[in-house]
């Protein structure tokens, strides 16, 4: 498997997108990104920010109120952040032959007819709560038994960045008050590392991606790559997919 240190690997481009294709997808994350940086130096209130959390946080750090202003700002663009790079998997998914980014309105996020798959992408495992959970399962489950066009289809709701470090593909049954919902193997749950395999046939397709990475990043924002610390970088990926 060959990562970002391998200077050489990270010319090449992927066999399953095209570099113009990914230039788009890493393009609407910078934007989304910096135009979130851009949007003024007020804190964002389009989501209340909580008081009582302000002051006690302040308080527990030992921080003047300006400080802390610049810490929920940090967090504030690393959610902004989060949001795109979720976008940015269902992007390059959907740039993939024969799988199919659907719009707002149509159903899951990417569909492929040829091989009838339907499936709902999530970044990290922690931006699914219960209710959210539960409300993906519903939806899977609405699609498959009511959409003509989904019979025989299976779905999966794919997380990104998963919980543990082995490598998941099981039904998907969501718990409500204690209460498990239907084991089904046409609704099921996957990382992303499996997820980019079922779709490109590529056991080493997600860690490709991260090893091109930089180098299309360098020329969205127009720079020569300067990543430091490569074997940080390299750490977190095989901490996450070790498997």
């Amino acid at each position: 498997m060959k990562y970002i240190y391998d200077e050489y690997m990270s010319l090449i481009e992927l066999s399953y997108i095209t570099d113009a294709l990914l230039e788009e997808a890493v393009a609407k994350v910078v934007f989304a990104t910096k135009k979130h940086l851009r949007s003024g130096e007020s804190l964002n209130h389009k989501n209340t920010v909580d008081p009582f959390s302000a002051i006690f946080d302040s308080m527990i750090q030992n921080i003047s109120y300006s400080d802390w202003v610049n810490q929920e700002r940090a967090r504030q663009a690393q959610k902004t952040l989060q949001n795109a790079i979720g976008n940015f998997h269902q992007n390059v998914l959907g740039f993939v032959p024969g799988w199919e980014n659907l719009k707002v309105g149509k159903g899951l996020d990417l569909r492929n007819d040829s091989r009838n798959i339907i499936a709902e992408v999530k970044n990290k495992h922690n931006t699914m709560n219960s209710s959210s959970a539960l409300a993906t399962y519903e939806k899977m489950q609405k699609q498959l038994d009511w959409d003509p066009s989904c019979k025989g289809y299976t779905a999966y709701c794919v997380i990104i960045i998963p919980h543990t470090k082995k490598a998941l593909n099981t039904p998907f049954a969501p718990t409500e008050k204690g209460v498990s919902r239907q084991k089904r193997e046409d609704i099921r749950i996957i990382d992303g590392k499996s997820f980019y395999e079922l779709v490109t046939g590529q056991s080493d397709a997600l860690a490709h991606l991260y090893n091109r990475l930089p180098i299309i990043l360098a020329k969205v924002l127009k720079s020569s790559v300067k990543l430091t610390d490569i074997a940080e970088y390299l750490d977190l990926f095989k901490k996450v997919y070790s498997y």
